[in-house]
C-alpha cells in the first residue's frame, strides 16, 4: 500500500492494483458447508490485457 499526503497535510490511504483477464477452459465449483473447504477447481489461460483499479480511503460518504 502506497501513502501519500493528501491535501491539507492530512495522509491518505491509497491502493493500486493490477488484475490480469482469464478465460475458463473449464470450471467446477466445489460447495460445501465449510467456508474453508469451499472453492473451485478448473483450467484457462491468463491474458496480459487486465484492469488496473485505484482505491483510495476517504471521508467522502458518496462515490461522486
Amino acid at each position: 500500500m502506497r501513502r501519500r499526503e493528501a491535501e491539507g497535510g492530512l495522509e491518505s490511504k491509497r491502493v493500486e492494483v493490477f488484475s490480469p483477464c482469464h478465460i475458463s477452459g473449464f470450471f467446477s465449483p466445489i460447495i460445501t458447508d465449510s467456508v474453508l473447504e469451499t472453492g473451485s477447481i478448473g483450467c484457462g489461460i491468463t491474458l496480459s490485457h487486465g484492469v488496473n483499479a485505484e482505491i483510495s480511503v476517504g471521508d467522502r460518504k458518496t462515490l461522486c
